[in-house]
């Protein structure tokens, strides 16, 4: 038993082979294999230092987007010259990572360094082909959900006090578009606020998105911006190709302010300037609308200023003539009121006098009448009296004498007292004369008012004595005994 297996070991050790002539059979198996055009997308690339050779890694996704193949390729620096060089002046752009290409590609596998694939050739149509399926699969996307209009219906701003830029660190366009930003800044028309993002490579749509995304939070927290300008300042087709992202075009379409873009010439158009509002062939372009705007205001201000200006000039030496005229005709108004108060105190005073003048003379008369009466009735009262004394004298003769006495006194007593009855008749006369007067003096205008009265005048210098002389809303005149006010009924 033994000897067979040492048998059959002999056997199998001389049916093997070397490692090398193994590995040089597979090479020769995989020399068998023909180079073929194959549809890959640069997941990664490196150029090597030294060498010179650009290593690559190729992947293909499936439509959910899962890897389901990937190799290693090599651009060896012998074709590197010729195959960058064609493809570069087609599309404008080196191989770079996340591209599509379609590369005609042969495997080799050597016993020393083992399995690679050798990338020999590049298609630059079908990269520049793979873009505009893309555009135009971005196109279709946006036009179902109707947005692709949005931003572009967006009214133009009636001017620019804010403006929001976003553009690559150092881009050349950026410096051309902030020398002519720069003076406006510098004179207070308008601010810029820059920000910074990569517009080449994967990750430059994720990174102007977030900007756009942010600033939309700016602005429904009540932000003032006018405007974006998105800008770059030319490129190839292929370097501009990574703005052909159907999420920042959705973003810049649902942006509630125009947007401005400034990436590429004319002939390196991006699907974000299809969407935006403006797109200028140059950043420099896109600064001077910016500034073309602001100065047409500000000339359009200086003259609607100096209109304004010179209409308050006319209006105001109208007003000047109006009120010197008005102040001539008042002073007319109140020199022809003060001429018929005048006349009107002079004139009352005059009917105050006669009327206290005629008031004396009636009670003077009455006084006199009084008083020729009163000396008719005490001659009357006198010569009862003295009848009565007669009498009484003869009384007194008949009475006893101790009564004389007390009656003779009596007699005395009354003698005295009708004797001074006129006088004293006529001074309360005099008395009720005077404050008879003094009450007509006192019942004119002026004293009147110094009691704590008011004369109602209206304003055309009629007297009013009842309310219902006054309308409501109506202005009228309080005439008081040191001044005069205005004053308007209410209700």
């Amino acid at each position: 038993m033994s000897d067979r297996r040492e048998g059959e070991g002999e056997e199998i050790e001389q049916a093997s082979v070397s490692l090398s002539r193994f590995l040089r059979q597979v090479s020769e198996v995989v020399k068998a294999v023909p180079a073929q055009w194959v549809r890959i997308e640069i997941a990664q690339l490196q150029v090597h230092a030294s060498s010179g050779h650009i290593y690559m890694e190729g992947v293909e996704h499936d439509e959910a987007g899962r890897e389901i193949a990937k190799c290693r390729l090599t651009l060896w620096r012998g074709q590197r010259m010729a195959v960058e060089g064609k493809f570069e002046a087609a599309t404008g752009s080196k191989l770079v990572k996340g591209m599509k290409i379609l590369g005609l590609l042969r495997p080799v596998f050597h016993e020393q360094y083992g399995f690679t694939v050798v990338l020999e050739d590049v298609d630059p149509n079908f990269t520049l082909g793979d873009m505009q399926r893309k555009l135009r699969m971005i196109r279709e996307t946006l036009t179902r959900e109707r947005v692709i209009d949005a931003n572009r219906s967006l009214p133009m701003p009636s001017d620019y006090t804010v403006v929001c830029v976003i553009s690559p660190d150092g881009a050349a366009g950026l410096g051309d578009f902030m020398e002519v930003a720069g003076r406006l800044s510098r004179y207070g028309l308008c601010k810029f606020h820059q920000r910074s993002a990569l517009f080449q490579g994967t990750e430059a749509p994720n990174q102007i998105h977030a900007l756009l995304e942010r600033l939309m939070g700016g602005l429904a927290k009540g932000h003032q911006v006018d405007t974006v300008v998105i800008l770059r300042g030319g490129g190839s087709a292929a370097d501009l190709a990574w703005l052909n992202d159907l999420d920042l075009a959705r973003a810049i379409c649902n942006m509630p302010i125009p947007v401005y873009t400034a990436i590429g010439h004319e002939r390196d158009r991006t699907i974000l300037d299809e969407v935006a509002k403006c797109a200028f062939d140059t950043p420099s372009k896109a600064a001077l609308h910016i500034e073309e705007i602001i100065v047409a205001n500000a000339r359009y201000a200086e003259r609607q200023w100096r209109e304004i200006r010179q209409r308050a000039e006319s209006e105001l030496r109208l007003m000047e003539a109006a009120l010197a005229n008005n102040r001539q005709q008042l002073a007319d108004r109140a020199c022809q009121v003060l001429n018929a108060g005048v006349t009107t105190i002079s004139y009352r005073r005059e009917q105050v006098a006669n009327h206290a003048q005629h008031s004396i003379e009636r009670i003077s008369g009455q006084l006199r009448e009084r008083t020729v009466g009163l000396g008719r009735l005490a001659s009357g009262k006198l010569a009862m009296l003295e009848s009565q004394i007669a009498r009484n004298l003869v009384a007194i003769r008949s009475l006893p004498w101790r009564h004389l006495d007390k009656a003779a006194a009596t007699v005395s007593q009354q003698r005295l007292h009708y004797d001074h009855l006129p006088v004293r008749v006529l001074n309360r006369g005099e008395a009720s004369v005077r404050r008879l007067a003094a009450l007509l003096l006192g019942i004119g205008p002026a004293a009147t008012m110094r009691r704590g009265f008011a004369l109602i005048r209206k304003l055309d210098g009629t007297v009013a004595t009842k309310t219902e002389q006054i309308a409501v809303e109506e202005t009228f005149r309080v005439e008081m005994s040191d001044g005069v006010i205005d004053a308007r009924r209410t209700k």
